[in-house]
């Protein structure tokens, strides 16, 4: 498949959203007011409905604290009054700035730690960021695929699932690319009927896609179509939408409740395997994270633990339409998440939607 990239996709070299920029540009003043209320009404109701709490206090003490230490250590050498009153105020301020900041990602309820949800069958994967070819995860029923992404200056990986839909039928969800060898293998599994763009960003290769598999029909999550019109889109999924792919195959759920990021979930059937892209990302752990990587995933609530990032939780729009789609997604049986970012889930994979989602799911 070709690299080039339409026009209407070189937003920027790791494909920022325009209307993510200007969300986050109004968001300290949200995360300001959420960590005021996290302090003085206590835990939000989802804090109960996790299946063990872990709270993110514990990872930001020496920031709450370091600040009004040194600020004290200061006020006590510097002779001058006005100079120790003023260092002193600095760290204060940093201190307080810090629990606010704490106390607004513990408002969003992260879900417990939960370092070992991988089984050693998918160790093809480890780390999440390395390129593999086609691997078989679910015999002859559900195909991986893995390359380097780098998102925001961090390197995330991305990858893709194919199922099998029918005797002959493929769905691609979230497709990167693949090389001429790994294109032959996926001719050899059946026809492309269908590939998915599951969310706003992750639409790249879908163009390269439809040129390569000649036939295959192109759906769009919710305003991807209005975004990418260089596209030929079959359709968009939306809740009421009339799909082409047998639903008893394939359940289809739309994360309703973002400004922009409304995800398209979906369950295959006939290997209890939920496909999602960016709704649960496992970033947070593992020797591939580094240090430095992991304190900085454990300050946003995301350390350790496959949950919902921080920042979509902040900016949602309508938690309980959210809410609503995360209880019908809970409400299945499937067994592995396989996820676009970060090590993929089987291992209790039904408690980690439940936890991931604690927060808009409620009691």
């Amino acid at each position: 498949m070709s690299t080039e990239l339409p026009e209407a996709g070189r937003e920027s070299a790791d494909n920022r959203v325009s209307e993510m920029e200007d969300l986050y540009r109004g968001l300290g003043g949200r995360v300001f007011a959420l960590g005021l209320r996290r302090l003085f009404r206590g835990r939000p109701a989802g804090h109960r409905a996790l299946s063990r709490h872990q709270s993110v206090f514990a990872t930001w003490l020496p920031l709450i604290f370091g600040p009004v230490a040194l600020g004290v250590v200061w006020a006590a050498l510097v002779p001058l009054t006005w100079l120790a009153i003023a260092g002193f105020v600095v760290g204060a301020g940093l201190s307080s700035c810090a629990l606010v900041f704490a106390a607004a990602v513990d408002a969003t309820v992260p879900p417990p730690r939960r370092p070992f949800c991988q089984s050693s069958a998918l160790g093809a994967f480890f780390p999440f960021y390395r390129e593999t070819g086609l691997v078989e995860v679910v015999e002859d029923q559900v195909w991986l695929a893995q390359v380097p992404l780098v998102f925001h200056g961090i390197q995330m990986g991305a990858r893709m699932a194919i199922v099998r839909v029918g005797p002959e039928d493929l769905l691609v969800y979230s497709p990167v690319l693949l090389d001429e060898a790994g294109q032959d293998r996926v001719r050899a599994l059946g026809r492309v009927r269908w590939i998915v763009a599951p969310n706003a960003i992750h639409h790249l290769y879908v163009g390269p896609w439809l040129e390569t598999f000649e036939g295959a029909e192109a759906w769009a999550a919710p305003g991807l179509a209005e975004r990418r019109p260089d596209l030929a889109w079959a359709g968009t999924i939306t809740a009421d939408a009339e799909l082409p792919w047998d639903p008893l195959v394939l359940r289809t759920v739309v994360m309703e409740g973002h400004p922009f990021h409304q995800e398209v979930v979906m369950l295959h059937e006939p290997s209890a395997t939920l496909l999602i892209a960016d709704v649960i990302e496992n970033l947070g752990h593992g020797p591939e994270t580094g240090p430095a990587g992991r304190f900085l995933a454990s300050l946003f609530g995301m350390g350790a633990r496959p949950t919902s990032p921080t920042d979509l939780k902040w900016t949602l729009e309508d938690p309980e339409a959210y809410g609503a789609a995360a209880r019908r997604v809970a409400s299945w049986h499937f067994e592995r998440i396989l996820l676009a970012h970060g090590r993929l889930v089987d291992v209790q994979a039904k408690e980690v939607w439940r936890d991931a989602f604690a927060g808009v799911i409620g009691e």
